[in-house]
């Protein structure tokens, strides 16, 4: 009887280990989700400065705009005015729709991170749940 229950606490103490480590294999792989989290923190923060630097070229288009106007209107030189007016449009134009196109795929990027990251996690947490229903 004694032998039964020292086999018995040994394989107790077995599962208990191994367990543990599962445990801490799970602890490490939610260690590396936060770290990719923080990637994501950085990509956002990329995000956050495409979109300045959009908000930045519509203002400059603006200002272009305002400017053309201004020496036309200074000059009497309308149309060459004009002229050099849509060149820088057109420049910024391409320039803010470049700029757009790259906050839209960041953003989605970011989401589609953001989303596996989550389902990573709850499935670590779910593993880790399992982990110590059967360690218990």
């Amino acid at each position: 009887a004694a032998a039964a229950a020292g086999a018995a606490r040994d394989e107790v103490a077995t599962e208990l280990a191994e367990a543990r480590r599962e445990a801490e294999d799970l602890r490490q792989d939610a260690r590396r989700r936060e770290q990719e989290a923080a990637g994501e923190g950085e990509e956002r923060e990329a995000l956050a400065a495409a979109a300045e630097r959009e908000a930045a070229v519509r203002r400059e288009l603006e200002q272009a705009r305002a400017q053309a106007r201004l020496e036309a209107e200074r000059r009497g030189e309308a149309a060459a005015a004009a002229e050099r007016a849509a060149a820088r449009e057109e420049a910024l134009q391409a320039e803010l729709t470049a700029a757009s196109e790259k906050s839209a795929s960041a953003a989605r990027e970011a989401e589609e991170a953001v989303e596996a990251a989550k389902e990573e996690m709850v499935a670590v947490a779910t593993a880790a749940m399992g982990a110590a229903v059967g360690a218990a």
